[in-house]
């Protein structure tokens, strides 16, 4: 048996969502900062959660703000990069920073569960 199987839940429930309805219960588990399933049984038997916090949930107010900034900052370095403003140095170092806010925009994209 493995770990989770020797725990005190037999019992297996199995239901077909909509694609709709599939989402809204992540996102609804992703806010309360829990898993799925132990969202569906806290909603389904209206009990308190115990133990099956999966990790704090998001600020997406502060995720957004904070994709839009990053967004700026983009804006500036490439206005910094256009051949007149810059030196070639310059503009290695740019496109690095601009590679690196690509990288944290993805990062943030997947926090929200969104497609980069």
């Amino acid at each position: 048996m493995a770990g989770s199987e020797k725990r005190q839940r037999g019992e297996l429930l199995q239901i077909r969502l909509s694609n709709e309805e599939w989402t809204k219960i992540w996102e609804d588990a992703d806010r309360a900062g829990l898993s799925a399933a132990s969202h569906a049984r806290n909603v389904l038997l209206a009990a308190k959660t115990i133990r099956s916090v999966r990790r704090p949930p998001i600020d997406r107010t502060a995720v957004a703000q904070l994709l839009a900034t990053l967004g700026q900052a983009a804006t500036e370095l490439r206005t910094l990069a256009r051949p007149s403003n810059a030196n070639e140095d310059d503009r290695k170092k740019i496109a690095d920073c601009l590679s690196q806010i690509s990288e944290m925009r993805n990062a943030l994209m997947n926090a929200l569960r969104r497609q980069p």
